[in-house]
């Protein structure tokens, strides 16, 4: 990893200051922030269909011309909204999430400073809930229902994201799959599994993987890192703990020595996006800022 301008922030940025109650301004009152924090980067996202408003042509606009003004990168346009729909047994809504797949790649067309749409697993519709969200942010516990079985939802899967990389063939972006606890693919190795199904050969499905979540499923990071090496198109970086599913830069459970030992070895250049956000999280710039510089001092 050579140092520089290399870190991010994810749109947990955005979230932390205003959850999900998205609109314009909060969007240039974020970039304006993270460019004059001197952040490489930033990541968009449409979290819930009305969302989409906010991408408007002339927002569009605004929001490109504050881009370039900072020189931030968008590292991923995260595709949350799409999710749950490309993993369904229902045609329709298969059907409903490829379309979004397709409203977020020509945002990103337009914007020009974007790589990779990002599509984080998700529990199928059809799941049955079982509770109450076991970790703040992500799709409550679920199980299977008894009358279908977790194959028909991974081929349901596979046929919706066979679609999308065909849609994105003759374009500049990657699509990825990020693993996610009490979801279809909760962990490297099952988005690794996924990625290796629909090999279609230079534009095959890519990973980006998110630390808080592998410590939560109990990875080794640095293993996993080293596994997703040749799909490895982002990381997501926040520490974890009993207590707070993200936590500070350093003050949790994560092996930081082993997570940058491992990128350096696999020779990693890609976007390193810091991610924090929920109560715990008190001084938000603040904690960006300090993680940063956690960051910077390991490259």
């Amino acid at each position: 990893m050579s140092k520089g301008r290399r870190v991010g922030v994810t749109p947990g940025y955005i979230f932390a200051h205003v959850e999900d109650r998205q609109d314009l301004s909060i969007y240039l009152e974020c970039i304006n922030k993270a460019g004059r924090m001197n952040f490489a980067g930033i990541g968009l996202e449409i979290l819930r269909e009305t969302h989409e408003a906010i991408f408007s042509d002339a927002n569009l606009l605004k929001i490109s011309e504050l881009l370039e003004r900072y020189d931030l990168r968008v590292e991923q346009f995260i595709a949350e909204y799409a999710a749950a729909d490309l993993f369904s047994l229902d045609p329709k809504r298969r059907a409903r999430g490829r379309d979004r797949i397709g409203f977020v790649a020509e945002l990103c067309l337009k914007l020009g400073r974007v790589e990779v749409v990002h599509i984080p697993s998700y529990k199928p519709e059809e799941w049955l809930e079982t509770g109450a969200e076991r970790y703040p942010g992500l799709p409550g516990a679920a199980s299977l229902p008894p009358e279908r079985t977790y194959g028909e939802f991974w081929d349901a899967g596979l046929e919706s994201f066979r679609d999308c990389l065909a849609d994105l063939k003759d374009t500049p972006l990657s699509l990825a799959i990020e693993p996610r606890p009490d979801t279809l693919l909760t962990t490297a190795d099952g988005a690794l599994r996924f990625a290796d199904q629909l090999e279609t050969g230079t534009n095959g499905l890519k990973v980006v993987l998110d630390t808080s979540h592998l410590q939560a499923q109990r990875e080794m990071i640095d293993v996993a890192i080293e596994k997703a090496s040749s799909r490895l198109v982002g990381i997501h970086l926040s520490d974890h703990s009993a207590a707070n599913y993200r936590e500070p830069l350093g003050r949790g459970m994560v092996n930081w020595d082993a997570v940058f030992a491992s990128l350096r070895k696999i020779e990693y250049r890609g976007p390193l996006d810091i991610e924090l956000y929920g109560g715990n999280i008190e001084d938000v710039d603040a904690e960006y800022w300090a993680g940063k510089a956690f960051v910077e001092s390991r490259l």
